[in-house]
């Protein structure tokens, strides 16, 4: 079986889980589903294709890279934000429950427990990704399809990612079939801005940090699917980073960039590397 046939079953294992869970309606059933996906990757990895687990990205990166995974997040957060804001689809609730890490209720909190909230929830987020999606979407799924090219590896993985929350948004959520395809839409090209990290790094820890400020970032300001955050409007297909328009404007503009530069770096993929090489050369026929 080629590796390619070999990913399709590993995605339609993942989709299925995940699905299975979506029917039950419970949230916490469908956070179960999503554990197994790390594990099965992992066993993919060792006995099927028999390769180092470390290939699938269990790698250091530079404290440079780390900082670009915080920061890019969080600019194309703070920029939906301000589109929003500026243009009058959200207002600032006057007072909103949050969920507290520290506490099994919802309760208001003031502005440094909630900043405490977003570190501890991204913190969470980040290392549960690195044993279950980022793994799964960018550690086996986009390394496995790099022999297909790196910009097609990426996309197809990152429409991969998106198809693979479609039953949760469909399913779980009730949100319908057209709010659902723009939601699998934003969420691929998410998953385009992780996937460039973790081609940039070859570490897992580069895209489960961004996906984990990603998250705390985008459910503490908008909400999750029904629920509230910190801003609110008439209605979520507009604002919403994930469920919008305007996320998939601001989105697309940033995944434009991205996909530019990776197409740069295939053509001068190391410049210096090139200098050296003809300098050698010169220097042989010399």
């Amino acid at each position: 079986m080629s590796r390619s046939n070999i990913v399709v079953w590993y995605f339609l294992i993942c989709f299925l889980l995940v699905t299975a869970a979506s029917l039950t309606r419970s949230s916490t059933y469908v956070q179960f589903a999503i554990l197994p996906i790390g594990i099965v990757a992992v066993a993919f990895q060792r006995f099927v294709h028999r390769e180092k687990i470390a290939d699938l990205g269990y790698k250091a990166c530079s404290f440079r890279e780390l900082g670009t995974a915080v920061v890019l997040p969080a600019l194309i957060i703070f920029l939906i934000l301000l589109v929003d804001w500026m243009l009058g689809f959200v207002s600032a609730m006057d007072s909103i429950p949050l969920r507290n890490s520290f506490s099994r209720t919802p309760e208001i909190v003031d502005g440094w427990s909630l900043l405490l909230i977003v570190v501890v929830n991204a913190l969470i987020t980040f290392i549960a990704c690195l044993a279950t999606e980022e793994v799964a979407f960018r550690g086996y799924i986009l390394t496995k399809l790099r022999k297909l090219g790196d910009s097609r590896a990426l996309l197809l993985s990152s429409l991969l990612f998106g198809i693979w929350h479609y039953p949760v948004s469909l399913i779980l959520w009730d949100a319908g079939v057209l709010r659902s395809t723009l939601y699998v839409f934003n969420i691929s090209l998410v998953g385009v801005l992780f996937g460039y990290q973790f081609l940039r790094s070859n570490s897992l820890l580069t895209c489960s940090l961004s996906h984990g400020v990603w998250n705390a970032l985008a459910y503490t300001l908008f909400g999750l699917s029904n629920t509230k955050g910190l801003f609110s409007g008439d209605s979520k297909a507009i604002y919403d980073p994930e469920e919008g328009m305007v996320g998939t404007v601001v989105l697309l503009i940033f995944v434009s960039f991205v996909l530019l530069k990776q197409r740069k770096n295939l053509i001068h993929p190391n410049d210096s590397s090139c200098a050296l090489n003809l300098d050698e050369k010169k220097g042989i026929q010399s």
